[in-house]
């Protein structure tokens, strides 16, 4: 990833079972991405690109896109927020962004 230029990412989520992922709506989303700075700084929240509620991902594979710009180079952790089953399921992904 590279600082500046904007990129597309996709959240998958699959069950090590291969079974149906129960994904609900999280404050009027599938999903949210919340990235942080290496110093903890938040700098985006983040929607899918495909907001409506109506038509909800694929129930077995559910796959979201989002796109986000990096403003500088570093390390940053993204933190998705996905409602399962009646819960809400956070997991954090860290990467690093070149120039």
């Amino acid at each position: 990833m590279h600082a500046k230029w904007p990129t597309d990412l996709k959240l998958t989520i699959t069950r090590r079972d291969g079974g149906a992922v129960p994904l609900e709506p999280v404050m009027g989303a599938f999903a949210h991405l919340v990235a942080f700075d290496q110093t903890r700084s938040g700098f985006a929240h983040l929607h899918p690109v495909d907001t409506d509620l109506s038509k909800p991902p694929d129930a077995t594979r559910p796959a979201l896109d989002f796109k986000i710009t990096i403003p500088r180079p570093g390390r940053y952790v993204i933190w998705a927020q996905v409602g399962l089953g009646g819960r809400e399921v956070f997991a954090p992904f860290w990467f690093e962004v070149v120039p």
